[in-house]
């Protein structure tokens, strides 16, 4: 009997590796070309990222090319908190990481004091914290403390009330003492309090840890 026509086990499965092979290499091509410019793009910024991080996001379903360009704006700025990492962990909470980092930049330049734990906490909270440090610049508060000590309050300045608020009353920073407004309903005297919002005369506190 002829068999001649019958297909060698062994040359099988040789062509079915060989297959996977092909495939293997061809996906592997496609996700180089899919990459490739960001990868560049962030390796000319000097924020490099490897093809295996690139991938890796991919995998676990991150927008690449949001957190490439958010890491490449932090490490031009030269934030602190520039890792991969910090950025998809806020990503997959979430949280808007282009926003945090912009806000990150600003408040740095203009000296403000905002950590990346604070600007994420406050950006999870539903609340914008890049409008929030952009109306603590504009609204930055001036006083002449006995005639010729000038000390201004900035956003995230801790003091403590000196009256309790209802939710009117007073608080003191360094040296100066303002009229302030509480964010919730009471807080009492001597509690610990941060700026939140100032807008010209009416600044806005609430209890440090709340």
């Amino acid at each position: 009997m002829d068999d001649g026509g019958a297909l060698n086990p062994a040359k099988g499965i040789f062509i079915v590796i060989l297959v996977v092979i092909v495939l293997v290499v061809l996906v592997f091509h496609l996700l180089l070309l899919k990459f490739f410019r960001i990868w560049l793009q962030a390796k000319l910024s000097r924020a490099d990222v490897t093809f295996a991080e690139l991938i890796g996001m991919w995998l676990r379903k991150v927008d690449v090319r949001e957190i490439v360009l958010c890491r490449i704006t932090a490490v031009q700025a030269g934030l602190d908190v520039t890792g991969l990492d910090f950025l998809e962990s806020h990503y997959h909470t979430g949280g808007n990481v282009a926003k945090v980092v912009r806000a990150l930049i600003l408040a740095k330049r203009e000296n403000i004091d905002l950590s990346w734990k604070d600007a994420t906490t406050i950006d999870l909270a539903g609340r914008d914290v890049l409008a929030e440090v952009q109306a603590a610049i504009e609204t930055r508060v001036e006083s002449d403390v006995n005639g010729n000590d000038e000390q201004k309050l900035y956003f995230g300045d801790v003091g403590e009330a000196v009256s309790d608020l209802n939710p009117r009353g007073q608080a003191k920073f360094g040296n100066m003492v303002v009229d302030v407004v509480a964010e919730g309903l009471f807080i009492s005297k001597k509690s610990e309090v941060e700026i939140i919002e100032s807008h010209g005369e009416r600044i806005v506190v609430r209890a440090v840890g709340i």
